[in-house]
């Protein structure tokens, strides 16, 4: 297959974002292509995209905050932070490796 070659396949999970700033995923599986003489090939595998993990500075704070002897509260606002949304865009490109 060459560059560019385009395919198709299933959207099997879609997380949306959580609180704490855990972020959303979107999973792809049953992908499928075509060969250069125009055969339709199955691919093994998924495609997998993740949006921004927020969670990685958010919970250490709320953690620490609280841990810390510090008034709880204010930290509270924490709680309410989302992690970012998984995009799959066209212009994405995606590497697959056939035998």
């Amino acid at each position: 297959m060459e560059k560019g070659t385009e395919f198709s396949g299933i959207v099997e999970n879609i997380t949306p974002p959580e609180r704490f700033g855990d972020p959303s995923e979107i999973e792809i599986g049953n992908i499928k292509s075509k060969d250069t003489k125009g055969n339709i090939i199955e691919l093994d595998g998924q495609v997998r995209k993740e949006g921004t993990n927020r969670a990685k500075w958010v919970k250490p704070l709320y953690y620490i905050g609280i841990n810390g002897g510090v008034f709880g509260a204010p930290l509270m606002a924490f709680y309410f932070v989302k992690g970012g949304k998984a995009e799959l865009k066209t212009q994405d490109e995606f590497f697959f490796y056939y035998e």
